[in-house]
């Protein structure tokens, strides 16, 4: 778990690729707030975080344990992909981060390869408004408690 003193430099590093290409996409913000929600970053976290960005006043840095980075990677991966698009300069931000943290070729290339497959297994599927269980997107009733979908 990622320490509360990290928490704003761990979302700006996302946030500076969202920013990366000019285009901030609905999906993107979608999944910067769902990583808020996994890693318990308040509001105010990440308004610091955008401001840190938009002020000009950061660059990305490695931060936490090496599994922290790692995840830091996965999660700056998974916002920039999550549009269906690995702009260039998202592509160059989140290399330049993975070769910071001596991630090599073949570990980046596993990590993009694991994000597209997340990506397209949420888009195949919902959550149940009544319990929160994952279900297929076609699906007519919850598996897990019987609701009507």
């Amino acid at each position: 778990m990622i320490t509360k003193e990290l928490l704003v430099p761990y979302l700006a590093n996302i946030v500076a690729v969202i920013h990366a290409d000019g285009v901030i996409q609905e999906e993107e913000t979608s999944a910067l707030e769902s990583i808020c929600q996994r890693i318990e970053a308040g509001r105010e976290d990440l308004e610091e975080a955008i401001r840190c960005i938009a002020e000009n006043r950061f660059r990305l840095t490695p931060v936490g344990r090496f599994s922290d980075k790692v995840r830091n990677l996965e999660d700056m991966v998974f916002v920039a992909m999550k549009d269906g698009n690995l702009a260039k300069e998202e592509k160059a931000l989140v290399l330049s981060f993975a070769k910071n943290i001596q991630i090599t070729q073949s570990q980046f290339r596993t990590i993009v390869s694991e994000t597209k497959l997340k990506i397209d297994l949420q888009r195949s599927c919902r959550v149940c408004t009544q319990c929160g269980a994952s279900i297929q997107a076609d699906a007519r009733f919850c598996t897990e408690c019987g609701n009507p979908c």
